[in-house]
This record gives structure tokens, C-alpha cells and sequence, in this order.
């Protein structure tokens, strides 16, 4: 079933008949691009209400302006709590840290060695390097992120790291593949 769009009780954005604005929509999404341009953010935020609404894609100027807009939240990360990760971008960096270890022990799994074996060779791979740690740290993040990925709401922390993922650990190329970060074994041999 579709999803409803989400309807705006504004004069605005009133409609004379169903998916028929009272407006000409490019004309509308122009005045937008000016108004925004002016420094006003409702102009940005009426060209948003405007594409969804009458089921357009969105303007060049609209999707760059929107990145301008959230640049500095994501830049600075939104609060979401208290401590260590209480923020969005401190809570992204522990997850991409925990990534990194996961998919250096992965990739000597894939490898064929023991956990143990992978864990102390990932603690020298990484010294001095983005994700470095003892042993017992890598053995944690190991833990952390495969617990993750086997959820289906916590694998999403990682998105950005999946395909890396894939890369790093030459899971494709040893016949497993990482769908969604859950190593699968290869076709026939399950």
C-alpha cells in the first residue's frame, strides 16, 4: 500500500481539485528559488512542500540548498542524549571505529583464521592508524558490530560502511557475500 503523502493545512498549498494547484508549479517554485536566494529559509522550505505535493522532482537549486541547510548540523552533530555519544556525529564516529575493527577482524576471518588469531593481527594492522586499540578493544567491536548487523534497525549505523565493508574483507571475492552487513555463505554451501 502507498504511502499517504503528507498534506500542509495552508492557504498556500491549497489545491482547486485533487493534484491541481491554484498555482503554476514551476512559476511557484521560481518565486521560491528568489525568495531562499534573499536569505528567507521558507522559501526552501515551500519549494520541499511544493515538489511533494505535486509530485515533481526537485530543482537542482532546491537539493543543493537543503545540503547547504543540514551541512552544519551533521558537521557539528545534532544533541541526542547525554555522554560519550550523545550527539549524533560523536555516535557516528564510535560507529565507524567499531566498523573499522569489525571489518579488519572480518577480513582475517574471511582469511581463515580464529577469532583470537584475527583480533591480535587487526591490533597490529591498525596501530597508529583510524581504529586502533588492544585486543580486547577489537574483540569487543567484533562482538558490537556483528550483533549490530544481525539487527535489522541497528545494521543501518553503518551504511556508509557497507560496501567498503565488502571491499575491505573481500567477502564478493571469496564467495560470501555481505548483504546488509550479515556475511552469508556462498550458494550451495549453506
Amino acid at each position: 500500500m502507498p504511502k499517504k503523502k503528507k498534506q500542509f493545512n495552508d492557504p498556500a498549498f491549497q489545491l482547486s481539485a485533487p493534484g491541481e494547484f491554484l498555482f503554476r508549479v514551476s512559476e511557484r517554485l521560481e518565486e521560491m528559488r528568489a525568495v531562499y536566494k534573499e536569505g528567507n529559509p521558507l522559501g526552501l522550505f515551500d519549494a520541499l512542500v511544493i515538489a511533494l505535493q505535486s509530485g515533481i522532482v526537485l530543482p537542482d537549486w532546491a537539493i543543493e540548498a537543503a545540503i547547504d541547510e543540514l551541512q552544519p548540523l551533521v558537521a557539528k552533530g545534532v544533541t541526542t542524549g547525554k555522554g560519550q555519544t550523545g550527539n549524533t556525529l560523536a555516535a557516528y564516529k564510535t560507529d565507524m571505529v567499531h566498523y573499522r575493527r569489525w571489518s579488519t577482524v572480518e577480513q582475517c576471518r574471511v582469511s581463515g583464521k580464529t577469532l583470537e588469531e584475527s583480533c591480535y593481527e587487526a591490533e597490529k594492522s591498525l596501530h597508529g592508524c583510524f581504529g586502533e586499540g588492544g585486543f580486547e578493544s577489537m574483540k569487543k567491536s567484533y562482538q558490537t558490530v556483528s550483533a549490530n548487523l544481525a539487527d535489522s534497525k541497528e545494521r543501518l549505523r553503518y551504511y556508509r560502511g557497507l560496501s567498503v565493508g565488502r571491499q575491505l574483507t573481500g567477502t564478493e571475492a571469496a564467495g560470501r557475500r555481505l548483504k546488509f552487513g550479515v556475511l552469508e555463505p556462498p550458494k550451495g554451501k549453506e
